[in-house]
Order: structure tokens, then C-alpha cells, then sequence
């Protein structure tokens, strides 16, 4: 039985679209504190509005060379072939905690988002399903607002990454409509899981005829070399770019702000990550009352 949800009326006098947040997570301590932080700031934002769930696997997010090889690896997507995703068991669901049987690394998040999304599709009433991260920063008004103006159907939206003429959604911020999602799920045979879990997400919708829709977001993160805080212009910016005068409205109106900081110098991230998301939600608190 799916759940009954609470209705909110934006300042725009529009109801809230019914949608769910689904972040990727592991079950080491790095991963357990950024969950902690963002349950601590942004998550709270959306208590009443949508629910929030997380998804791990058993086993600790590690990254190998296999890994790091798979996410510029696009040989698997062109050969014709295709290794179907697999091997995911739910093993147990507590305090919007799904955690499944998979394997270590990063290979565990495409069978864990796909079951994750499975999971979440029978119990909840869903318009939307948005999957991000714990590096990731929501805006709960700027994301009402947004998914307003979206179409309900027909939806695979985010910020696009390309290469080589194949494009996808950026897994941090991929927006799916409840008849995309069921039509993915219906076609799992068509998730490669050879490949990184994002790029296997578009290339499946690709091969039914789903195309993705745009829609940049700022990245921000502290650039250590000037020990400064850098705004990107969009996801496709190669280089920092400090853009001052755009940094007060990028940081107030985006829905999504990825924090993108090196996750390998002594959990750097883990530390800076909580403080951006602090600094984030008194910013737009701070906007609204003004």
C-alpha cells in the first residue's frame, strides 16, 4: 500500500509535485557522517514535503582500478552487446535505509539504484523520482519550483554530460519521471552493468527512445591550490571559473549544488562537504526572509 502524502502550497500558489530523493551512499564512516550532515541541513528542508530515502550496499564503497577504468570506458556501449544488470537482494530497510546483498565498489551502485528505485515505486505515490548524492545540495523551494515547470511524462532530466556524441544525465542530479522509471524497470535486461551507473541509465533509455533534457546546475568547490571558494559556470566548465558576480544567485536560485571536492586527501570532503551544506541552507533561509 503506497503512502498517503502531505500537500504544501509554494509561494507561487502551485502544489507540491509528488516526488521522492533517492541518495547513493555506502556504509563506511565517511559516507555515515556526510548522511549524517545532510540529515542535519538540507534533508530536513523536505520532512513533510517529500520522503528521503538512502541506499547502500553491505559492503564498503571502495574505488579500484577497475572502477576508476569504467568511468571513461565507453567500449561496452558500443559493441551490441549487453551484460544485464544483476545481483541485487534487498537485505534490510530501516530509517529510509535500504542496504543490499552487492558487490564491493562502485559496481554495487547501478544494481543498488535499480533496486532502490524498485523498492521505492511500490510504496510511494510518485510524480518524480529524483537520485543524487551525499555530496549534493537541495534547495527545497527551488526544487518545488522546478519540478512545477517540468512535464510529468516522458522525463530523464539533469545536467548532460557528452562524449563522443553520447550523452547522459550527470548521476548526482538525474530527474526521472514515474512512467520513464517503470518503463526502465520494465527493460532491465537493457541496463548494462559493465559500465558506470549513470551512463548505464541513458544508455537504456536511449534504446527506448527517452532523451535527456538539459538542465545545468553550479558545481562549487574549494579550489586548494588559491585556497578559495570557485564557482563553476555549468557541469561542462573544464577549468574553474570564478565567477563573483554570479556567485550570490547561483548559490540562492539552483535547486541543485553539487559540492565537488577530493574525496582522497584524508577525507577532505567529509569535512568541507557539511560546512557548504550549512553555509547553503543559511543562505536561502536568509533570501526568503529578505
Amino acid at each position: 500500500m503506497k503512502k498517503e502524502r502531505n500537500t504544501y502550497i509554494s509561494s507561487e500558489k502551485k502544489p507540491t509535485p509528488k516526488f521522492a530523493i533517492l541518495i547513493i551512499s555506502a556504509n563506511d564512516f565517511t559516507n555515515r557522517f556526510l548522511r549524517f550532515a545532510q540529515t542535519k541541513t538540507w534533508v530536513r528542508d523536505f520532512k513533510h514535503i517529500a520522503p528521503v530515502y538512502y541506499v547502500q550496499g553491505n559492503g564498503i564503497l571502495g574505488v579500484g582500478e577497475k572502477d576508476v577504468h569504467k568511468l571513461h570506458d565507453f567500449g561496452p556501449l558500443k559493441d551490441g552487446s549487453i551484460s544485464s544488470v544483476s545481483n541485487y537482494n534487498l537485505e534490510s530497510f530501516q530509517k529510509n535505509i535500504f542496504t543490499f546483498t552487492s558487490v564491493i565498489g562502485w559496481d554495487q551502485i547501478l544494481p543498488n539504484t535499480v533496486g532502490a528505485l524498485e523498492s521505492i515505486m511500490k510504496i510511494e505515490d510518485c510524480d518524480y523520482i529524483i537520485r543524487t548524492n551525499l555530496s549534493s545540495y537541495w534547495d527545497v523551494k527551488n526544487t518545488i519550483n522546478l519540478l512545477n515547470s517540468l512535464p510529468k511524462v516522458n522525463l530523464y532530466a539533469g545536467p548532460i554530460q557528452e562524449v563522443d556524441g553520447f550523452q547522459w544525465v550527470e548521476g548526482d542530479a538525474i530527474i526521472m519521471s514515474a512512467d520513464v522509471i517503470n518503463l526502465l524497470l520494465h527493460n532491465k535486461k537493457l541496463i548494462d552493468d559493465r559500465v558506470i551507473d549513470d551512463l548505464s541509465i541513458a544508455y537504456a533509455l536511449n534504446k527506448l527512445g527517452v532523451v535527456p533534457l538539459d538542465i545545468p546546475r553550479p558545481r562549487l568547490s574549494i579550489h586548494l591550490k588559491k585556497l578559495a571558494l570557485a564557482f563553476y559556470s555549468d557541469n561542462r566548465t573544464k577549468h574553474p571559473q570564478f565567477i563573483r558576480t554570479k556567485f550570490p544567485e547561483s548559490l540562492t536560485s539552483s535547486a541543485n549544488i553539487r559540492c565537488k571536492n577530493p574525496h582522497e586527501i584524508l577525507g577532505f570532503h567529509a569535512r568541507v562537504d557539511p560546512l557548504i551544506f550549512i553555509i547553503l541552507r543559511v543562505a536561502a533561509l536568509f533570501k526568503r526572509k529578505s
